[in-house]
């Protein structure tokens, strides 16, 4: 790859670098294009994306919170819209949404996604919101 600003190769290189997310320190290592001539560094933005995924993914396993292709899975087995999913574990319309497009969510809601993605303790909370499905939507 070329250096954006000189023009010259660039190599990919590794650093183990200290990250805080949500008062949490996270070891992370980033990966960066380095022009060893004109002493540069510089990202793009699929390198950005592998960097920042890599520190939700720890963050995610260290605190027990579900990935999003969990609350994907789950929701689709419930046959429930992420909007109605949302509703029924009392987020804000598109929250739910949201955390499986990759948000991380606060610790509390992801004690509470851990908990919805297990069938037995998600029809707990279904019978407790009852109310928020028509018979026949209950039913099913």
């Amino acid at each position: 790859m070329k250096c954006a600003f000189c023009g010259a190769n660039a190599v990919k290189k590794l650093e183990t670098a200290k990250l805080i997310l949500g008062k949490k320190n996270l070891k992370s290592t980033n990966k960066f294009m380095s022009v060893k001539i004109a002493r540069e560094r510089f990202t793009s933005d699929e390198l950005d994306e592998v960097n920042i995924k890599q520190v939700y993914n720890q963050y995610r396993e260290k605190y027990h919170i579900p990935f999003p292709e969990q609350l994907v899975k789950a929701r689709a087995g419930y046959g429930l819209s992420a909007a109605k999913m949302s509703e029924v574990l009392g987020f804000g319309t598109n929250i739910y949404r949201n955390y499986e497009n990759g948000e991380i969510p606060n610790q509390s809601n992801g004690t509470l996604l851990t908990i919805a993605i297990e069938p037995i303790e998600f029809l707990k909370i279904i019978e407790n919101k009852k109310g928020l499905f028509s018979k026949d939507q209950f039913e099913k």
